[in-house]
């Protein structure tokens, strides 16, 4: 466990492992998780890259945000691999950390080698704003039991959620250890989420995944995602819902080792 304090906006929790003379990967993982929902693509790329894993704010050991934005949460990312004197990573952004990988993208890309958008999306339709507004207003009213319910709903396909209790019991104990008002805020930021109009910037390699099943980030916003970022390769990954990294982390690592050996 190290924290550092990034830019006086907050302490980061991160690890660190591998080799610091490899490559640089860093993996950002998604809400109301923390950088352990990593360790399989940890285990499996330390031997041969610097890996770099961290906790957003307000998750896992890292202090939370008064007022989240993604340029806030970009900027954190940015300050903590100049902390650790990382110049252009491999970026892994998973759901909500694919927005701010997106952001942090277009605003320093000398820090970024090449993009990994995971189950994300660079705008929202009105519904899709409204909905995430609403899941601001359910944290606030009902509590984290509530929101643990419905995102194991919306995060993972039904046949694994009926293999798998273990991965729900451990999804809602992190998100029990959430304060519910900053839960909510995180939502309501991800509800004013645009830079569809800015993804012409992105000039590193990119890879979008997409699961065959995801019920949070719909396989036309990734397809689109792929389509709007030139050079881009999109991966489809069959029977996954919104996290492969987790649910199907074999054929996950996979596409990403492909992908950064041909990078």
């Amino acid at each position: 466990m190290t924290r550092v304090k990034i830019a006086e906006i907050a302490e980061i929790n991160f690890v660190r492992s591998g080799p610091k003379n490899a490559p640089s990967l860093v993996f950002l993982h998604a809400i109301g998780m923390d950088l352990t929902w990593w360790e399989h693509q940890i285990a499996e790329f330390a031997p041969h890259y610097d890996v770099i894993a961290l906790d957003l704010p307000g998750h896992g050991l890292s202090g939370k945000l008064d007022f989240p934005t993604f340029d806030a949460m970009a900027q954190i990312v940015a300050g903590l691999l100049e902390h650790v004197g990382v110049r252009g990573a491999h970026v892994v952004g998973l759901s909500i950390s694919g927005m701010i990988a997106q952001t942090l993208t277009i605003k320093r890309p000398d820090l970024v080698r090449s993009l990994s958008l995971v189950s994300t999306r660079s705008t929202f339709p009105a519904a899709g704003r409204q909905a995430m507004s609403e899941f601001a207003g359910m944290a606030r009213r009902d509590g984290m039991l509530k929101m643990a319910q419905l995102l194991n709903e919306r995060m993972f396909p039904e046949p694994f959620r009926a293999l798998r209790p273990d991965v729900l019991d451990r999804m809602t104990k992190a998100l029990l250890l959430q304060d519910k008002d900053f839960h909510a805020s995180i939502w309501e930021m991800i509800s004013t989420f645009d830079v569809e109009s800015q993804l012409h910037n992105i000039k590193c390699p990119t890879m979008v995944v997409i699961g065959a099943a995801d019920l949070q980030a719909n396989q036309e916003a990734g397809r689109n995602l792929a389509r709007k970022i030139s050079g881009a390769v999109l991966r489809e990954v069959p029977d996954a819902g919104h996290l492969p990294p987790v649910q199907t982390p074999e054929q996950f690592n996979t596409l990403l080792r492909s992908f950064l050996s041909i990078e």
